[in-house]
């Protein structure tokens, strides 16, 4: 896996996009991280306007006509957009609300913030937004990834930006087994979720039942005032294709190789998806069988995840006490060798915020950027620099992970 050995390191300077108020939510919509250039990500900023964001023509554009105005070049959802689309119904009408810019976003308006907020940290730099058909082909002239012109598509990945001559432009989410995909884009009346047809004509797809799904559980005011999930089957063969380079947008989440309902399930899950480290481990220069322990250590988000066990944490020489759950211990011990499981092997697991203090040797932990996760009661801490140097292992990588203890 490509950078593992920094990842074993890795600290990540991110900012949690800020959001305005949902609008008649009943489930939490997960949060994006700007800056953070995946496709996972990429797909949870698009969602982020969505229940809030009214369509209007010219929104997210410059006074001038020319390019990006001020919302489409600010971190995070403009809190105007969730006033004015509390302040309409569902008889609102795009038509009577033309180029009012800084009350909704059109469709150009829309992808082009998407980028810009995961391109960047910071707001007020270059927008990203230009007419709709011209974006796929733009975006690849940058050296983003590749064009694909209409009619020779020949399918649909997680994050495709694609765009029709002259008109509009949406986001792939993912495609469906009977060839519907899931989008997200902004088109009269609103920024949403949307679902084609099947190939073969059929309106009530697999993508639309998805689409519809999603913004009754998430959005359901936005659902009730505007029902209508599906487009129309030239969203499936008329546009050009943009996709991302794995150098411009990473996908460790492994979504462009996943369905959208794989891809909406993981989007919306609560926590981290974490899967057993994928090379040779070594604990006091033993060779470990890291696949049958009965806890294994797990890699999730560019960081590797050690699980305090009793057990795993006598390898390492640390005695670990969790009482009532209030906080974690891990204080010094004598080593011993892991116990192995043979019953199964690991498997992803998807672990939360662990709401507890960690003290690491009478050190207070804490790291909201990566902060330590629990799985069925057990704790898992990332092993940043800053947690290595509490616990005091020596750790390297030559192929394999080589964790040591200190003595």
């Amino acid at each position: 896996m490509k950078g593992l050995k920094s990842a074993i390191f890795s600290i990540a300077a991110m900012a949690v996009l800020l959001l305005a108020p949902s609008v008649g939510a009943s489930e939490a919509v997960p949060t994006a991280t700007p800056g953070e250039r995946t496709i996972k990500n990429l797909l949870l900023t698009a969602v982020q306007p969505i229940g809030k964001t009214l369509y209007v023509w010219g929104g997210g554009w410059n006074e001038a006509d020319t390019g990006a105005g001020t919302p489409a070049v600010t971190i995070g959802v403009s809190p105007r957009w969730g006033e004015y689309f509390a302040s309409q119904n569902r008889n609102y009408n795009y038509r009577n609300t033309r180029y009012q810019i800084y009350d909704g976003l059109d469709c150009s308006g829309y992808i082009g913030w998407c980028v810009y907020n995961v391109m960047n940290t910071e707001s007020g730099k270059e927008g990203y937004v230009m007419k709709a058909g011209e974006m796929a082909a733009n975006f690849a002239g940058r050296g983003w990834g590749s064009f694909t012109a209409s009619g020779k598509v020949t399918d649909f990945k997680a994050g495709d930006i694609m765009s029709l001559p002259g008109s509009h432009v949406y986001m792939v989410v993912g495609s469906c087994a009977d060839g519907s995909i899931v989008l997200a884009h902004a088109s009269p009346p609103c920024v949403r979720l949307a679902g084609t047809p099947a190939p073969n004509g059929k309106a009530e797809s697999m993508a639309v039942r998805l689409a519809r799904e999603y913004s009754q559980k998430y959005w359901p005011e936005l659902y009730e005032r505007y029902p209508a999930v599906g487009v129309s089957t030239s969203y499936l063969n008329s546009y050009n294709q943009f996709r991302w380079s794995f150098e411009t947008m990473a996908d460790p989440d492994n979504y462009r190789n996943m369905s959208a309902e794989e891809i909406l399930e993981d989007m919306f899950a609560p926590g981290e998806m974490l899967e057993p480290i994928p090379f040779e481990l070594y604990i006091n220069e033993n060779k470990v069988d890291n696949l049958r322990l009965r806890y294994p250590l797990m890699f999730g988000r560019n960081v590797i995840y050690f699980p305090c066990t009793y057990e795993n944490c006598l390898m390492l020489g640390l005695r670990v006490n969790f009482p009532g759950s209030t906080a974690l211990y891990l204080d010094d011990s004598a080593k011993a060798y892991p116990k192995l499981d043979s019953a199964k092997k690991a498997e992803k697991i998807r672990a939360a915020s662990l709401n507890s203090n960690v003290y690491i040797r009478g050190n207070l932990y804490y790291d909201h950027e990566w902060p330590p996760l629990i799985y069925r009661d057990i704790v898992y801490l990332p092993l940043t620099w800053e947690v290595i140097q509490l616990l005091r292992p020596t750790v390297y990588f030559d192929g394999a992970l080589h964790i040591n203890a200190a003595y």
